[in-house]
Formats: C-alpha cells, sequence, structure tokens
C-alpha cells in the first residue's frame, strides 16, 4: 500500500532512508507539532496511572479470606467523585494563576508535585492500613487489624482531586501548545495516553504483583509468595515518575 511504496521510495535515498520514511509518512502540518503533542500525550499517560490503580485496589481488598467486604469497597468508591465534582473548582483553578508563569503552568507544576507526594505517603503507609504484618508485602490482609479503608479512601480522594484537576489544566495546556490546524489531535492524545497509563498501572501491576503469575509466566527461578512488584513499593515508583 502506501506504507511499501514510502518506504520504496526512502530506499532510494540510501543512508536517510529511514528517517525520510518517518517524516514522509507523518504529514507536514503534524511534524510541526510533533513536541507538544508528545508532551501532552505523556501528561495524558501520568493521569492514567491513577485511574489504574484505582481500578486495582478492589481487587487487592477482595485478595483473599480477611478482604474487606462489599460495604468497605463501596466506602472506597467514594474516592472517584472528584472526576464528577472538579466542576464545582475548575472556575478557580481558570481565574487565579501568576501572570508571570502562565495561566496553565502556574498549576501544573504545583498539582505534578503534590501527586507525587501523595504517592510517596500512600506507599508508606499502606501496607499499615491493610493490616498486613510488617515487611509482609504479600502477605494476608487484616493479619495486624482490620482494614482501615477510610484512611485508604481520604487519600486517595486527595490524589484523585489533585489528577482530575490536572486533567482540566492539560485540557487547556493542549489547546494552549497545538496549532489550529491539529487542536483536534489533542483528544486523540488525552485517549491513547490515558488508556496506556491505565493498561501499565492495572493490567502490568496486577500481573508483575501476583506470585503466581510471576513465578509462572515471568520468573526463571520461581521465589513462593513474593511478586515482582509489590502494591507499596510501585505506589512509591510512580510516585517519582509523576
Amino acid at each position: 500500500g502506501n506504507a511499501a511504496y514510502v518506504f520504496a521510495l526512502a530506499d532510494r535515498e540510501g543512508k536517510r532512508g529511514p528517517a525520510l520514511a518517518v517524516r514522509m509518512l507523518i504529514p507536514r502540518g503534524v511534524r510541526e507539532d510533533l513536541g507538544p503533542l508528545a508532551i501532552i500525550f505523556f501528561l495524558y499517560l501520568l493521569q492514567g496511572i491513577p485511574s489504574g490503580i484505582s481500578s486495582a485496589l478492589p481487587l487487592i481488598l477482595q485478595s483473599d479470606a480477611r478482604s474487606a467486604d462489599y460495604t468497605l469497597q463501596a466506602a472506597f468508591s467514594l474516592s472517584c467523585w472528584p472526576y464528577s465534582l472538579k466542576l464545582l473548582w475548575t472556575p478557580v483553578v481558570d481565574a487565579v494563576f501568576s501572570v508571570r508563569f502562565g495561566r496553565r503552568r502556574s498549576w501544573l507544576l504545583p498539582l505534578q508535585l503534590g501527586i507525587g507526594v501523595s504517592f510517596w505517603v500512600f506507599a508508606g503507609r499502606l501496607d499499615g492500613w491493610l493490616g498486613r504484618s510488617p515487611g509482609q508485602r504479600w502477605g494476608a490482609l487484616a493479619t495486624r487489624h482490620e482494614i482501615m479503608v477510610w484512611p485508604l479512601t481520604m487519600t486517595w480522594l486527595l490524589i484523585t482531586a489533585l489528577v482530575a484537576t490536572h486533567e482540566t489544566i492539560v485540557d487547556g495546556l493542549s489547546i494552549s501548545l497545538l496549532s489550529k490546524r491539529n487542536v483536534a489531535l489533542a483528544g486523540t492524545c488525552k485517549s491513547l495516553g490515558q488508556s496506556c497509563g491505565y493498561i501499565l498501572a492495572y493490567v502490568a501491576f496486577l500481573v508483575l504483583e501476583s506470585p503466581e503469575s510471576s513465578n509462572a509466566y515471568i520468573r526463571q527461578i520461581p521465589v513462593p509468595g513474593q511478586g515482582i512488584i509489590s502494591f507499596a513499593g510501585n505506589s512509591g515508583e510512580l510516585g517519582l515518575v509523576c
């Protein structure tokens, strides 16, 4: 098809072939905004990570016989409300900003730092809230005490509120960064970025956290009772990324 023709044509250019092929496959108008598109995609990918963890948490809460009952899981679902309620504080975020840094950048860095610090706090307290014994990152839940779902929910509510506000800022930033002809691509970046972040933090995390799947499909030498990553450890690492 067209792609085969482009690569065949590019081969005639010798060493410049691969680079030329990529340039010919990407429309000229899009090439002008590749940098901003990459930034926007990455910011949306970071937003998808908390969404993936939010979906993984209920599975962790019901992972063994001492897991949280449906009442506690319903309480944790309250942490998703900021996505629906962000309309209440979005006008304030849009109106209050530093002229020096601009309307979007005034909020972007503080929100990014807030999300990262919140993840660090979450990672440090998580095993205690789940009632696991000290040092037992893959151990049974509620062995020391009952699962403390309300501190878990309140912390995650804060993270979700920060992420929901961050989404609003990036939506506006994408319009500012992209040229008029490429503004429509912001929606594509949002869909792809958030989906990739969600898959990374949900599907990939559950596979790597599970001792059973890690030992059966990934490790050459099984380590009984341990996955490749732990929930708390993974959350701390994500705090560095976010």
